[in-house]
């Protein structure tokens, strides 16, 4: 929680919600009225470190684009004490990024779905509108860009930036990406700088927000080439010192 750092919240593909209220030294269910099997990510609300929502899903695991009615948007406002469904809409399995963006304390929030493309709320996350864009796409990852001006979005069909001010327009990034990205994360203080993650071929930068990108992937070339299998799925960044990224790969098994 970031108005709280001793609130930490867990979601889990096949055990639903976990709270720490010390840090992460000890954990407790906090799944009452949560009908998901699990989570594909959560985010603590930035003002308030009783509001958590979560990316609901039924994270099958033979059929990954498997789908369920408790699918959707589930939102917490008393500390995981409760759960309600505020936004039907399906989330599959998937290891990349996180799908909401808070775009600071005043309640605004953008989500990134699976099939329903990007939704807002202006309320905390208790109601939801449809942006009507980049619908029918398995969404990865969604980054807020310094200061709210716009939200950075990972789809299947490439990098995009869509404006918060005025109607919404989804702007298409990335010259120089050699695929579409996994995941994203933006300068905390310089929405100039933009870091992507894509697959196979590692970590590339933009230093002209996201107008083209160049790799920067020395040191994880040893990786791909110990495991075929390799990927690159998240993306973080230290707020503290951003020249200090972390990368997490699925897939490293021996060829």
């Amino acid at each position: 929680a970031p108005s709280n750092p001793l609130i930490v919240y867990m979601t889990v593909d096949t055990s639903r919600v976990w709270k720490s209220t010390d840090g992460g030294r000890s954990w407790q269910l906090k799944s009452r009225g949560f009908l998901a099997q699990g989570g594909v990510s959560i985010v603590v609300d930035p003002s308030d470190e009783n509001i958590v929502l979560v990316a609901g899903s039924l994270h099958g695991i033979w059929s990954p684009t498997a789908q369920s009615p408790a699918d959707g948007i589930w939102r917490t406002s008393n500390g995981g004490e409760s759960w309600t469904q505020v936004r039907p809409t399906h989330f599959k399995r998937q290891r990349t990024g996180v799908h909401f963006a808070f775009l600071g304390t005043d309640g605004t929030v953008y989500a990134a779905t699976h099939d329903d493309g990007i939704l807002k709320s202006t309320d905390h996350g208790t109601t939801w509108t449809a942006l009507g864009l980049l619908t029918g796409q398995l969404l990865s990852d969604i980054k807020a860009e310094p200061g709210g001006g716009g939200v950075l979005v990972a789809a299947p069909t490439g990098l995009y930036r869509i404006n918060t001010s005025g109607p919404p327009v989804a702007q298409r990034l990335g010259l120089g990406l050699p695929a579409a990205p996994a995941a994203v994360v933006v300068h905390p203080t310089d929405s100039r700088t933009i870091y992507v993650t894509v697959q196979t071929r590692g970590v590339y930068k933009s230093s002209n927000s996201g107008v083209d990108f160049v790799q920067k992937s020395i040191g994880l070339d040893a990786v791909f080439a110990a495991s075929s299998a390799a990927r690159v799925s998240y993306l973080a960044i230290s707020p503290q010192n951003p020249l200090r990224l972390y990368v997490a790969f699925h897939g490293l098994w021996r060829r």
